[in-house]
């Protein structure tokens, strides 16, 4: 729990991977099973599970992320009447499927939109497909430059390393003649090499 939100998960998991996702998020979480396959008898009684969780709960904000627990999380928000929905796009399956499935993919993705307030494509090859498909005609925004997942900073915490490694490995990728990316958080990076 957060000073200003409560937040609570929603996952099909359930036993201990769950309770570790509520020790280390210190977070609430209920599980409400959602399978993985195309079941549209075992995904009604999904959207309704979950229908009977947000109208208890009442949340402000739902936000999904995978394919398949978006769709049922958005129907179920929007039909729950909570006020922001939002999904965030981390890729799309019907790119890469052809004929009867593509469309099907095609058409629950249009219904996710449809039922969320807000549209967050990862990056701007999701956002171009989920505007060529004319998948829907809500704003999309992408967050930042892309990418969902971030970075864990304390991976690169300067703390972490002795200058010896730190001077080593400066030497070591300095006259490689190979392409070289270098992702550097200057707030964060205080070592003088």
């Amino acid at each position: 729990m957060t000073t200003y939100f409560e937040v609570v998960g929603i996952s099909s998991k359930d036993g201990s991977r769950l309770q570790n996702v509520t020790d280390q998020e210190k977070i609430r979480t209920i599980p409400v099973e959602i399978k993985r396959q195309i079941s549209p008898l075992n995904d009604l009684i999904t959207v309704y599970q979950l229908y009977k969780v947000l109208k208890k709960e009442k949340p402000f904000i739902v936000h999904s992320l995978t394919p398949k627990a978006g769709l049922l999380g958005m129907i179920a928000s929007k039909l729950a009447g909570v006020p922001n929905r939002l999904h965030t796009f981390t890729g799309l399956i019907f790119p890469t499927k052809q004929g009867f499935i593509k469309q099907i993919l095609i058409a629950t993705d249009k219904i996710l939109c449809y039922c969320a307030t807000e549209i967050y494509p990862e990056g701007q090859g999701i956002k171009n497909d989920l505007i060529n498909y004319k998948i829907t005609s809500k704003p999309l925004k992408i967050i930042g430059n892309g990418n969902v997942n971030g970075i864990n900073i304390n991976h690169f915490n300067p703390e972490n390393f002795g200058l010896d490694f730190i001077l080593n490995l400066k030497k070591s990728l300095i006259f490689l003649k190979k392409i070289m990316f270098l992702f550097l958080l200057v707030d964060w990076l205080k070592i003088k090499v």
